[in-house]
């Protein structure tokens, strides 16, 4: 089984979070074809730069920018037959979104499992009140009892070209009902073979990662995504807790600035 990596950027300058993440895939996966995908017009010249200093090798693809405009136009590429045919000589892809952050290269592992998808599972509770809400609002149903994330995902390139196929009226209902194409393709995916939660955790953690974290027997999955969110901007996430296994130095030094602004506001 060959897979690629496949790396979407949209901005000229990535930010040091980027970078960073950046940095650990070209250093984890070099062994595989990296690909990065944008539109022309993107200022490439921070991204040349940095590769060129790490003595990697990517190669870009060029997509149309109404693809990287918005999370709409990201997830209308997702569920386009022309994506994945773009890699059709590939067994599998790798969705490594940058503020993903990949511990360490098992995918020949995976990719030996042969799912059509795989990605950090989310939560049983999240998936059916998404398909609660949906089907509240609109009459194109949805069943969806498990879902797994995109930003970091494994695709078997054939199931998911078939998939589009054979549900493309489906597809396009459901992403115009407001729809991410991680879940879109979560419920089409139900009826193949899926791996279960427990599995998918050791391939990739997304929310709550305290708590996946121990249900993983606090062993590191073979990457992560969600790591730049903090848990003030949403509680499902946690920056700090992925802080002291991705970039140390920066888990120590928040944690003394910290201390350090407790101690100077302490009441004397």
């Amino acid at each position: 089984m060959n897979c690629c990596v496949v790396i979407p950027i949209y901005k000229d300058n990535p930010g040091k979070d980027d970078i960073h993440s950046l940095q650990q895939c070209l250093r984890k996966l070099w062994k595989h074809d990296i690909f990065i995908i944008t539109f022309n017009g993107l200022d490439k010249h921070s991204y040349d730069i940095f590769i060129k200093r790490n003595k990697a090798h990517c190669q870009y693809e060029y997509f149309d920018k109404e693809f990287f405009d918005s999370i709409a136009g990201y997830n209308r590429l997702m569920i386009s037959e022309q994506f994945y045919n773009r890699f059709s000589s590939y067994d599998y892809l790798l969705i490594y979104q940058l503020d993903a952050y990949i511990f360490k290269d098992e995918l020949s592992k995976w990719c030996s499992l042969n799912y059509g998808f795989l990605g950090a599972p989310l939560p049983q509770d999240l998936s059916i009140a998404v398909e609660d809400a949906h089907n509240k609002i609109s009459k194109n149903k949805i069943s969806l009892t498990r879902s797994f994330n995109g930003g970091a995902s494994l695709r078997k390139i054939s199931d998911f070209i078939q998939v589009i196929k054979e549900n493309r009226g489906t597809i396009h209902e459901w992403y115009n009902d407001g729809l991410n194409e991680d879940i879109i393709f979560s419920a089409l995916f139900l009826n193949k073979e899926l791996p279960s939660d427990a599995e998918a955790r050791e391939f990739s953690i997304d929310m709550f990662p305290k708590e996946e974290f121990e249900k993983n027997g606090r062993k590191l999955p073979m990457l992560c995504h969600g790591w730049t969110k903090s848990k003030k901007e949403n509680h499902v996430y946690n920056r700090e807790f992925w802080l002291r296994y991705i970039w140390p130095s920066h888990f120590i030094y928040s944690k003394v600035s910290l201390y350090t602004q407790v101690l100077l506001n302490r009441p004397k």
